[in-house]
């Protein structure tokens, strides 16, 4: 029965699947030769239902309930199995004579553990489907970026508290069956959990400044960020932990108090960047910057709207001083694109290449420096 349980729910729950997409079909098709058939809105149970069917998109398999329930369901095959397994290694061991084992009834012990733990984790497993959080959904849409941070601390907190709540349905169910009262466990293991606690303190830091990056969304997994010395993209926030690849393809690992105690940048949610380069002019073309200038504000004016024009924010086209070798000018701008973006470098580019035609075609040249390193 365990066997054809695990190598059935598969097939079984991909039928009901296919009967449910099935179904939704038939409605969509009733509902759109009845509004054909007699315009005008509709009334009645019958109309509902068909229009709630109708409005339910059809679900792919390995993203539905069914899914879900296949997986549950061979998880306790799993357990199942496994039990029967210690069972059967117990009543070999006793054959030897074990004391250890013909005095307590492991297998029941187990069992105690092991469907409680089952079915805390079955349910964190429909949480994480309800929520849209689930690793093949995530996969489907591309990524946690597109979930919010609120969400996942949603899921992380119900996680903790099906957790904790199996293992004390365990605990309780053990200590019934040996005539202990939970209490009495909790009381003698009080000094060791202050401990335990002492010495977890640091990585139970980190797990609660876990759960505040996430709830304050201040980065999402694809995000690009700079915390501190270190800019990438987020791979991973773990429990204790943030992964960080760089764009030398190196991951850094953060732990997620050091996150909470520095300043931090989302490139990613920037909407605007800046771009600022000097113009080195020789100083025999003195006499041409003021065309000069006036021809790079004309240029890059006509950058927009990439290029954000005043009043919203500044353009600087500007004589900004003498060196020893040449005359600087500044240009100082902002665009509507993300700094580190593809489209930043584009427009980069682009106002590069304006700039250099606007020197040239001024008459003016580039200044070379007049020190270079030698060897």
């Amino acid at each position: 029965f365990i066997a054809a349980l695990g190598l059935g729910a598969g097939p079984a729950m991909k039928l009901v699947n296919i009967i449910s997409n099935r179904a939704r079909r038939k409605a969509t098709l009733a509902l759109a030769a009845e509004a054909e058939r007699r315009p005008g809105p509709r009334t009645g149970p019958l109309a509902l239902a068909l229009t709630m069917a109708a409005g339910w998109d059809l679900i792919p398999y390995d993203q539905s309930l069914p899914a879900v329930m296949a997986k549950i369901l061979r998880g306790l095959v799993l357990v199942t199995v496994g039990l029967y397994s210690l069972d059967v290694a117990c009543v070999f061991l006793e054959t030897l004579g074990l004391a250890f084992v013909q005095d307590n009834n492991w297998p029941t012990l187990a069992a105690l553990v092991a469907f409680p733990l089952w079915a805390a984790w079955g349910l964190s497993v429909v949480k994480a489907w309800a929520l849209g959080v689930s690793k093949v959904q995530l996969r489907k849409l591309g990524g946690l970026n597109t979930t919010s941070g609120r969400k996942l601390v949603y899921n992380r907190l119900a996680d903790f508290g099906i957790g904790i709540a199996g293992v004390l349905v365990a605990l309780d169910l053990v200590s019934f069956r040996l005539g202990v009262a939970l209490g009495s466990v909790f009381a003698i293991g009080g000094v060791s959990s202050v401990v335990v606690a002492l010495a977890c303190k640091e990585p139970l830091s980190h797990l609660v400044y876990g759960l505040l990056v996430t709830f304050s969304d201040k980065f999402r997994p694809g995000d690009e960020i700079i915390c501190a010395d270190v800019q990438g993209v987020v791979t991973k926030m773990g429990w204790f932990d943030t992964w960080i690849r760089r764009d030398d393809e190196s991951t850094v690992i953060i732990p997620n108090g050091k996150i909470m105690g520095v300043p931090l940048t989302n490139v990613s949610r920037q909407t605007r960047s800046q771009y600022i380069t000097k113009i080195r002019l020789r100083y025999d073309d003195l006499d041409k910057v003021g065309l000069v200038l006036e021809r790079l504000r004309e240029v890059l004016t006509g950058m927009a709207p990439a290029l954000i024009l005043p009043p919203v924010r500044s353009l600087r086209v500007n004589w900004d001083g003498f060196d020893k070798d040449c005359v600087v000018l500044v240009v100082d701008a902002k665009f509507r694109a993300p700094g580190g973006s593809n489209k930043y470098r584009e427009l980069v580019e682009r106002a590069n290449f304006l700039i250099a035609g606007a020197v040239r075609g001024c008459g003016a040249e580039f200044a070379l420096p007049t020190a270079r390193k030698i060897g």
